[in-house]
This record gives structure tokens, sequence and C-alpha cells, in this order.
């Protein structure tokens, strides 16, 4: 579970009945959590005209099995609204599944 602020910021994460400050998390936790926030967001407001959600050269931080739950939350997002992911990297999101691919 996550406690948003009223502007969506995330002020604390609770696993297993213990909370923790967003503050306190690795990096790679707290931008997992951000990507998530975003895509929710952008579910959110899909009914409504959407708005797309840039993830720029993210997840570095990641081990395999968040790249995994990563790339399949982020393939659910896709559905309902448009996610460009940037990267020079793209291994890291092969769990995206079926997406269309330009390379620059």
């Amino acid at each position: 579970d996550i406690t948003l602020a009223e502007d969506w910021t995330i002020l604390d994460v609770t696993r297993n009945g213990q909370t923790v400050p967003f503050d306190s998390l690795s990096i790679g936790a707290k931008e997992q959590l951000g990507i998530l926030t975003r895509l929710a967001a952008a579910r959110i407001v899909a009914d409504d005209g959407g708005v797309p959600v840039i993830i720029d050269d993210a997840l570095g931080f990641s081990d395999p099995a968040r790249l995994q739950s990563m790339g399949a939350a982020i393939a659910a997002a896709g559905g309902e609204a448009q996610v460009v992911l940037l990267s020079c990297t793209p291994g890291r999101f092969m769990h995206v599944g079926d997406v269309g691919v330009r390379r620059l």
C-alpha cells in the first residue's frame, strides 16, 4: 500500500505491516513507484481523452524480477493509455510484450 498526498506525491509505503517513508526507499523502489503512480494517473484519465506517459531510460536500478513485474504493469497500462518508452537498453523492457520499436 502507498499513501499519497493530495498532489499525488508518495509519502510512504506499507509492506508486510511495516510503513516506510518514501525518502527511505532505495533508488530503484522510488523509481518503480514513481512510474506506477504515473501509469495509474494515465489510466484514471484515459476515458477523458487521456495523457501519454513518457518513460525515459528508466529502471536501471531494478533487478530481473522487478523488471518482469514492471513490464507487466507497463503493458497493462498501455492497453488504456499511450506509453512511450525511451531507452538505450531495450532489454530492460522485454517483458512489456508486443510493442512497436523504432531505433534512432
